[in-house]
């Protein structure tokens, strides 16, 4: 039971951020909603998505240029491993203002499915401070085999969640390649890495949405793979 519920806990410390580019949008676009129905990318481009010019590889850009903050939900399937054991799960994520410690925040909610181990659901609460730039901790209640528990997660056990935060920090460049998740087909999907705090992160754009359609990251602790599944 230990194993198990400690490898969720470190696949989910890679994955945890991806949801946190901002609060401030409220009302996402019309073309943001037909690319979260599956419809493939057109290469036209909105505002903060990725453009269909090509930049030089190797360039660099802020990460807040490619990816916008037009969405309040986004869903992903997930797969990792920790200590060579493979765990899938579906996360749905999502954003609100809110509190923590009496101080004004930025509130993520991640909901988690799955099917390895007997079944596992979640519910992680995290929180970043308002200019999003200090995840603040948290909590997670998880039920495995029908066991539920509850846990505080103190900042510094977030330094892989802190890495995988697509709103902030330097971005490189890395190519233009098509890529396919079960929101859709994106043939000119562009690729962008960045390392942070000893985690390897790789983020995939697409031209009309607001969120990486793709992600993976990997460290000495696991690696995990996102695929876009929808948002809103």
């Amino acid at each position: 039971m230990k194993f198990t519920y400690m490898s969720i806990v470190a696949v989910m410390f890679v994955v945890i951020a991806v949801a946190v580019a901002g609060c401030t949008s409220t009302s996402p676009s019309t073309s943001n909603a037909a690319q979260a129905s599956g419809a493939p990318s057109s290469g036209t481009t909105s505002s903060g998505a990725a453009s269909s010019s090509t930049p030089q590889v190797g360039s660099t850009a802020a990460a807040s240029s490619i990816f916008s903050t037009s969405y309040n939900w986004m869903e992903y399937q997930t797969s990792g491993t920790y200590n060579g054991k493979q765990e899938t799960m579906d996360m749905k994520y999502q954003r609100s203002t809110g509190t923590y410690q009496g101080s004004p925040a930025v509130h993520v909610e991640v909901t988690m499915t799955s099917s390895s181990n007997g079944g596992i659901n979640g519910v992680i609460d995290y929180y970043w401070d308002t200019a999003m730039d200090k995840l603040l901790g948290g909590t997670m209640t998880m039920t495995v085999n029908g066991r539920t528990m509850t846990i505080s997660i103190p900042a510094e056990e977030l330094t892989q969640a802190q890495a995988t935060n697509f709103h902030t920090g330097t971005l490189t460049f890395a190519g233009v390649e098509p890529v396919t998740v079960p929101a859709g087909t994106y043939p000119i999907a562009s690729k962008y890495t960045e390392t942070t705090n000893g985690v390897d992160v790789t983020f995939w754009s697409a031209p009309g949405v607001p969120v990486p359609v793709k992600m993976a990251s990997s460290s000495s602790s696991g690696s995990s793979t996102s695929e876009l599944v929808g948002y809103g």
